[in-house]
């Protein structure tokens, strides 16, 4: 039965003969042994009825549930049928007629959930803080050395994936259940590679828990072409198999991009996009905005070049050699002065980090001139690499250059601040930059507090008692590289933020209390900017809506929350849907816009942590659930194991473990049921094939059916309506 059989074949007369093997194929005794097998149009694939009607128990994994399609063997129908999800759904569906209200409780006893509890908790915090699997068992060693009792199986990098699996399963189940009863949501984009290099794009969602603004990782999804075709197939492909309603008329209100070539709005996604969603706002996240625009900034500017090679060979030179580090700390210290560790310049994307560095260089400068004068002493090809690093250190136009740059970068350190955080109001973001602006043209005319401290501190050609070296028109130089600085700074932030803002952008800061006149002038602020905006936001809107009841409804909000800042404001707004039914629904809609991709960025983090040069054959699917906890899990001590172990008992396979499975009393089936069943097994239906099954029997063994007892195949198509014959079978 579905074996594969050996026969001869002549080859070149009749004395030369081939044993070969027939493939195997589908045999019709199976359907009257297995009543739940079906099979599709085809005749190709081999389904389970019972849990394709159960799609919330079934186990995705199974054969039976994908699709079988060979090689046919008898044997992983009789594992499948034995399998723990098969049985529940068996029984779901016996008592889903009978007894609508009764339900399957699995029962899971104490002692085993106290168990399980344990090998969740450490696959979820391995998963959590990006640990290697092999870790798993280490953590369970270390419980086991504090007399927690554990089980002895479980304890392999294969029972940690599966965990993981069935955490990360429920976590994307908890987060697809809010985005799908949110009012309204925004899709972001990250362009990325998975472990094997192949071009990705990460989906996240922004969307409303509550009154609570989340943005959550959905999916990796590879791609198959870098094109604007590949990109939209490949992530409206992952949506729909998410089961997102993305195509709902005014659900979707924004796309947020990192800014790359091919997910920028010239890049034409944008474009194939608005074919499916019409009202769709595109942003490009302020986030990478902000790194683009210093380092724009700061590209064009050759002594900044110079400081840049020259900040990484003197880091290079102490990291490279612990007995260079340690007679710098040890100088400094006889000199009561500061060390602070040195970073790589780059070491992260946000400008806080080139911040840090500078200032290392200028506390520790002292100690590091003194250090490096008496490397060059020394002589040798050490004194000889140090005398070059020692010239440029002792250099007037570096140095006060340095501390100018600290004042400069201090200027963007409130907007990168904002940029960071994972929900920003446009309207935080504009004011922010409206600041930023008005310090950049303060510097201009005057220096910075680090300037004015080299300008106190330099005195009769020394700085902290160190001759500096200062060549003609020094002064000059530093002015005339100073503004050009500041004023290619302003010229980039405004192409970066201005130019790329959508009229609609502008109109969203009328939310802005801060912004709000007093008086009189309160009653008529801000009408145009709410009609142009329920223009463009018209599908998100209840159908036929008055422009007259929201302008009603602007003027009430406007009474009740004048002293609110803008989180407060929205909160207000949509926790009154019932007083603002036009205008809570609207706010929504401008909250869910997305302004920064910080989200995206700790993903990419994230990424990094999980695929390290030792992980290089992690699969895109373990990738995809690794990620799913890292960037979506509680931290370790909030998390609640059991929804996830309750998954893991629900659809595990029988095979797996030893564990009795035990369920709530199942309603006895009526006998019009029963009757029915009787129609469809045919005349040899047996009384007692109904109520007690015989047992299965062992599966190395050999089965033997009586001919008498083989039935034809019944009309057990998966699509019945498309063919009403009977399957042609071998």
């Amino acid at each position: 039965m579905g074996e594969s059989c050996l026969c001869e074949v002549e080859v070149d007369g009749p004395r030369k003969t081939k044993r070969t093997y027939r493939p195997r194929s589908i045999q019709r005794s199976w359907f009257g042994q297995f009543p739940w097998l079906v099979i599709d149009p085809e005749e190709t694939k081999l389904f389970c009825s019972a849990c394709k009607e159960r799609p919330s128990l079934h186990d995705k994994s199974s054969r039976l549930v994908r699709g079988y399609t060979g090689p046919f063997k008898v044997e992983t129908l009789k594992y499948h049928e034995v399998s723990k999800a098969h049985k529940l759904c068996v029984h779901t569906v016996e008592i889903k007629e009978d007894s609508p209200q009764a339900a399957l409780v699995p029962e899971i006893s104490s002692d085993l959930m106290a168990n399980m509890e344990h090998f969740f908790n450490a696959a979820y915090s391995i998963a959590y803080h990006s640990r290697p699997l092999n870790d798993f068992e280490k953590i369970l060693q270390l419980l086991q050395s504090t007399g927690t009792m554990i089980l002895g199986k479980y304890r392999n990098r294969t029972a940690c994936t599966q965990f993981i699996k069935y955490i990360s399963e429920t976590l994307k189940k908890e987060v697809l259940e809010d985005v799908r009863k949110s009012p309204c949501a925004s899709v972001l984009l990250d362009s990325s590679t998975d472990a094997s290099d192949q071009a990705c794009v990460v989906i996240y969602i922004r969307y409303f828990k509550g009154t609570e603004v989340k943005e959550s990782y959905i999916t990796l999804a590879p791609l198959y072409s870098e094109t604007a075709d590949g990109y939209f197939e490949t992530i409206i492909s992952a949506l729909d198999e998410l089961d997102i309603p993305f195509r709902k008329p005014g659900w979707v209100v924004g796309l947020g991009t990192d800014g790359s070539a091919m997910l920028s709005c010239r890049g034409g996604l944008v474009e194939k996009f608005r074919e499916v969603i019409p009202q769709l706002l595109p942003v490009h996240g302020v986030a990478h905005r902000l790194h683009l625009a210093v380092v724009d900034a700061c590209g064009g500017i050759d002594l900044l070049k110079k400081c840049d090679r020259h900040i990484r060979t003197i880091f290079k030179f102490y990291q490279s050699s612990n007995k260079r580090l340690t007679e710098l700390q040890e100088g400094a210290a006889a000199l009561e002065q500061e060390i602070i560790r040195l970073k790589d310049l780059n070491a992260v994307r946000w400008v806080a980090s080139k911040r840090r560095t500078l200032n290392a260089l200028i506390v520790s400068w002292p100690a590091l001139a003194r250090h490096l004068q008496s490397v060059v002493e020394a002589g040798g090809q050490t004194g000889h690499r140090a005398e070059g690093m020692l010239k440029l250190m002792k250099s007037f136009h570096f140095i006060k250059f340095c501390h100018f740059l600290l004042d400069f970068l201090s200027v963007y350190r409130p907007l990168s601040e904002v940029c960071q955080r994972e929900i920003v109001p446009i309207t935080e973001v504009n004011s922010t930059l409206g600041r930023a602006y008005g310090a950049l043209e303060t510097l201009r005319h005057q220096a910075g507090p680090k300037e004015e401290e080299f300008n106190a501190g330099f005195k009769d050609g020394q700085l902290h008692g160190i001759f500096l070296d200062r060549m003609e028109m020094a002064e000059q130089r530093f002015l005339a590289d100073r503004n050009r600085m500041i004023l290619t700074g302003i010229e980039y932030l405004q192409q970066r933020f201005d130019v790329a803002h959508a009229p609609q952008l502008k109109k969203m800061e009328v939310f802005d209390t801060m912004a709000w006149p007093s008086g009189i002038e309160l009653a008529s602020f801000g009408n145009d900017a709410i009609l142009a905006l329920a223009r463009y936001f018209e599908l998100s809107l209840p159908p036929g809506y008055s422009e007259e009841a929201m302008l009603e409804e602007w003027l009430g909000l406007k009474a009740v929350a004048k002293s609110l800042p803008f989180s407060m404001l929205c909160k207000s707004a949509l926790a009154q849907h019932c007083r603002f039914p036009l205008l809570s629904r609207l706010l929504a809609a401008v909250v869910c816009v997305p302004i920064s991709t910080a989200c995206c960025e700790r993903g990419f983090s994230a990424m990094n942590r999980i695929r390290t040069d030792e992980r290089t054959k992690l699969s895109n699917e373990v990738l995809n659930t690794l990620m799913m906890t890292a960037v979506n899990g509680v931290a370790v001590t909030e998390y609640d194991p059991q929804p996830a172990i309750q998954h893991w008992y629900l659809t595990s396979s029988g095979r797996r473990f030893s564990h009795v499975y035990t369920c709530a009393p199942v309603p006895p089936r009526s006998h019009a049921r029963a009757g029915l069943r009787k129609e469809k097994m045919g005349e040899l239906y047996m009384e007692g094939a109904v109520t007690q099954k015989p047992p299965a029997p062992f599966y190395g063994e050999p089965v033997e059916i009586r001919k008498d007892c083989i039935m034809d195949p019944p009309n057990r198509l998966l699509y019945p309506n498309t063919s009403q014959e009977a399957p042609k079978l071998s």
